[in-house]
This record gives C-alpha cells, sequence and structure tokens, in this order.
C-alpha cells in the first residue's frame, strides 16, 4: 500500500490550517459599534422608561413634554471612566420638507432628565423628536470613544391629539 500519496496531502492541509489560525490570532481585529435604533409608540414609552405629554394651547401651538426616568436608562458604574452622554434633535417638517431641525436642551433633575419644546399644531403631523443615548468618556479632554449608541426616534403625530374644535363631524 502506498500510504505516502495519501497522507502527504493531508499533513500539508493540516500545516496550512495551523499557519492560518496562528496568523489570524496575532492579527488585529476590530470592534464594531452596536447601534440600535428604536421607534417609540406610546405604548413602549413606560417600558423604556419615558413619559411624553402634549398639551394644546390656545393660540395654536403644541407644547410637548418629554421624561426620560434615569432608573430605568443604561448607565456605568461610578468607578467607570465611561458616561451616557445624550443629544436631543427635533426635526420640523412642513409641505415643502424640513423646515427646521435644532438641538434641544436636558433640564437635569436628580433621577430623570426633562426635554420641552413648543411647536405649531400644524407642523406636528410629519414632526420628529430624536433622543441618543451614546457610550463616551467622562474625560473631555479625550476623543470620543466610537462606541454604541441607542437613538430613540419619536413621531410627535403619535402624542398628539386634535383640539375637538378642529375635528371633522
Amino acid at each position: 500500500m502506498n500510504t505516502f500519496g495519501e497522507t502527504v496531502p493531508a499533513a500539508r492541509f493540516t500545516f496550512f490550517a495551523a499557519a492560518l489560525l496562528a496568523f489570524l490570532s496575532l492579527a488585529p481585529t476590530e470592534t464594531y459599534a452596536l447601534t440600535t435604533a428604536l421607534e417609540m409608540t406610546p405604548a413602549s414609552l413606560e417600558q423604556s422608561g419615558f413619559s411624553m405629554n402634549a398639551a394644546n394651547q390656545e393660540d395654536g401651538m403644541v407644547e410637548l413634554t418629554l421624561i426620560r426616568d434615569l432608573s430605568k436608562a443604561r448607565s456605568f458604574p461610578p468607578e467607570s471612566d465611561l458616561q451616557v452622554r445624550r443629544s436631543a434633535t427635533l426635526q420640523v417638517f412642513g409641505k415643502a420638507g424640513l423646515l427646521v431641525e435644532c438641538d434641544i436642551e436636558q433640564n437635569k433633575q436628580k433621577n430623570t432628565i426633562t426635554y420641552r419644546f413648543v411647536i405649531a399644531r400644524d407642523y406636528v403631523a410629519h414632526s420628529h423628536f430624536s433622543l441618543a443615548e451614546i457610550d463616551d468618556y467622562k474625560d473631555p479632554s479625550r476623543e470620543h470613544l466610537i462606541g454604541g449608541r441607542t437613538l430613540f426616534n419619536f413621531s410627535l403625530a403619535l402624542y398628539t391629539k386634535r383640539p375637538s374644535s378642529e375635528r371633522a363631524p
């Protein structure tokens, strides 16, 4: 029997596989950041730690207040050099498309963060509010961490009601 012809290819394959495995274990790896985008609805607010209030005003405006319960938000331990940084954006759309995009400042209390803004009732139907919660370093002198983020998107029409005087009969 000629076993030489059968063992040489197997030995070559084994050597090649071992060399490839060793090379791959020495090669640097990349870390991919996970971005999660969530479309928020009135039904999903509470489980994510949010509450949204909308108040129609007599002058044709709607005041919207979004409250974030920080006890239900992701966070890092105090000894960590990481934190969750938040960025809120309002996009107002009209018939011609995007009219304005602006940042909304947060009002931080002990266990909550509040975002409050007023928008004309006629623009609510197609406008959006977005809250990004981004992993970042606590030290502002460091470069920003390229890491995970969660983007919460709110279609404002889901949270507002037309006044009874404007509803169709």
